[in-house]
């Protein structure tokens, strides 16, 4: 293989991986939802977050999506409904 195509490869490689490491962004639809400590309704809340915030979602479970606390304010848990991509 000539050096140009691997390292065409190599960079086509690098940019998928970037794309696939990027955090999930996803908005809040409703006027506004709790931050839970846990994935369900009886959590302690830990925040509020309103219509249009963006989050960061680092995972889901059961419906349930963690997200990290706009302004730095730590992790959290938001129910799906309340969001969308």
């Amino acid at each position: 293989m000539p050096v140009k195509r691997i390292i065409a490869a190599v960079a086509l490689l690098l940019i998928a991986a970037a794309a696939f490491a990027a955090p999930k962004q996803m908005s809040v639809t409703v006027k506004e939802t709790q931050v839970r400590a846990n994935p369900t309704y009886m959590g302690k809340i830990l925040a509020v977050v309103k219509y249009g915030d963006r989050l960061e979602v680092l995972e889901e479970q059961r419906g349930w999506a963690k997200i990290t606390i706009p302004g730095g304010k730590g992790q959290g848990w938001v129910n799906l409904s309340s969001l969308t991509t």
